[in-house]
């Protein structure tokens, strides 16, 4: 079996730089995310910089890094192409998934074929494409690469613009799930609510139904909840 690798993104900013009031304990959520994908057979690098990899490494978790913009929307999509274009990538499948994620259960033998496959909001005015699950098998690496480095060489500084930047290089958006042609390769529209569940869900839903689950919003939201469910459900 190939190998299959999720990769979360972290580094070190202040607090107004990750959109919040204060910094989340991200090393924390870093390691049950670790441990939620030991648990699925999965293994999980951290995407992080030169100075940041130094914490994530005395937290027992593995780094991959680079030297990255201060720009946070900038420094996510960066790494994530500096992945792909690195030979550590080669034969890997890669799942790109966020700090404050959670692997429910083994994902593997319900990807779907195609080169490129992102969460989808399906009828969100704003927020249509989510990068809290990615996923990009070994064999598109080389075909998808490249949209990546268009992606990073994109993004602003705005928040939010680590997701809009994406969208803009896999318009337009489909009405519906399903895997269409963008940018000559076959993308994967996946329905969120599988692929990235979790935004205000209550801390004592199984989310038995999900693969990846995403606590979105900021320190007084996502990220309490974050700890609550993975405490409640043997996770923590």
């Amino acid at each position: 079996m190939k190998r299959t690798v999720v990769l979360s993104f972290y580094v070190k900013r202040r607090a107004k730089d990750f959109g919040l009031q204060k910094v989340a304990p991200y090393l924390d959520m870093l390691a049950i995310l670790d441990r939620s994908c030991a648990r699925a057979g999965l293994e999980h690098i951290v995407l992080t910089d030169d100075t940041t990899s130094q914490d994530v490494t005395a937290a027992g978790l593995t780094p991959f890094m680079t030297e990255l913009p201060r720009s946070l929307m900038q420094a996510t999509t960066e790494i994530q192409a500096c992945w792909l274009e690195s030979p550590h990538s080669k034969g890997v499948d890669s799942v790109f998934v966020g700090a404050d994620c959670i692997v429910r259960q083994d994902f593997r033998p319900f990807l779907p074929r195609c080169d490129l496959a992102i969460a989808f909001m399906k009828g969100h005015k704003k927020w249509r494409l989510n990068n809290g699950f990615m996923y990009v098998p070994a064999e598109s690496r080389e075909r998808v690469a490249p949209i990546f480095r268009l992606i990073a060489d994109d993004t602003r500084q705005k928040m939010g613009d680590d997701m809009t930047s994406i969208e803009r290089a896999l318009v337009p958006m489909p009405a519906d799930y399903g895997t269409f042609s963008r940018r000559g390769v076959d993308v994967a529209f996946l329905p969120l609510n599988e692929w990235n569940y979790g935004y205000q869900m209550d801390p004592a839903d199984p989310a038995s139904h999900a693969y990846v689950l995403h606590f979105m919003g900021d320190w007084k939201e996502g990220k309490p909840l974050f700890f609550a469910w993975a405490k409640n459900h043997g996770f923590a």
